[in-house]
């Protein structure tokens, strides 16, 4: 037999070794859970105070028993009365940008007439409206859409949604989802 048939041999014979060491110490752990268990039953059937529960505590159904009924009103002094607590402060609400802060792009598509998007940019800048842009796009909108990007700016949009449609409230739509997000103020206006 060659050197490395016997190293191979002796490293089966080492590893058969341990195995039976693993199952010895499996079987060892699991003989003293069932001795310990026997054990408890046995004594608990006898009378004899298990481990874990003669050790002289109180347990949770004795503790429970010495209890006042209503613990608020047993450490109540007499005459005392209750105080009433205040509510907390209301979440803090974005601050609406007014108009004169409000960044207004105007979208409109280069097959419609420019004059509607010159108009309403000539009525946006009498409201007060800070920066108006107008901006050529490639398609058209079946309706006019106000956009907003931040929860601030939704009083703004709709300001300017009366500029666009008076009277209608359902061009108007919450983009506080988009990412990148423009700068606070930004309200964007697509005209069909």
């Amino acid at each position: 037999m060659d050197a490395f048939s016997s190293d191979v041999r002796a490293g089966r014979m080492i590893g058969a070794a341990a195995r039976r060491g693993r199952r010895w110490q499996g079987r060892l752990a699991a003989g003293f859970l069932a001795g310990l268990l026997a054990a408890g039953q046995a004594a608990a059937q006898a009378g004899a105070p298990v481990a874990g529960t003669g050790t002289g505590m109180p347990t949770a159904q004795e503790i429970w028993r010495h209890l006042p009924d209503r613990p608020a009103e047993a450490t109540k002094p007499p005459g005392a009365e209750p105080v009433p607590v205040a509510d907390p402060a209301p979440a803090a609400v974005p601050r609406p940008a007014p108009l004169s802060r409000a960044r207004v792009v105007i979208h409109r598509s280069r097959s419609s007439d420019p004059r509607a998007s010159r108009e309403l940019a000539r009525r946006l800048r009498e409201a007060g409206a800070g920066q108006v842009e107008i901006r050529d796009v490639g398609f058209r909108m079946a309706r006019p859409s106000i956009r907003y990007f931040h929860a601030g700016d939704r009083t703004v949009s709709d300001a300017v949604g009366d500029l666009v449609d008076p009277g209608r409230r359902d061009n108007v739509a919450d983009f506080t989802h988009f990412r990148p997000l423009p700068r606070r103020g930004t309200i964007e206006v697509w005209l069909p």
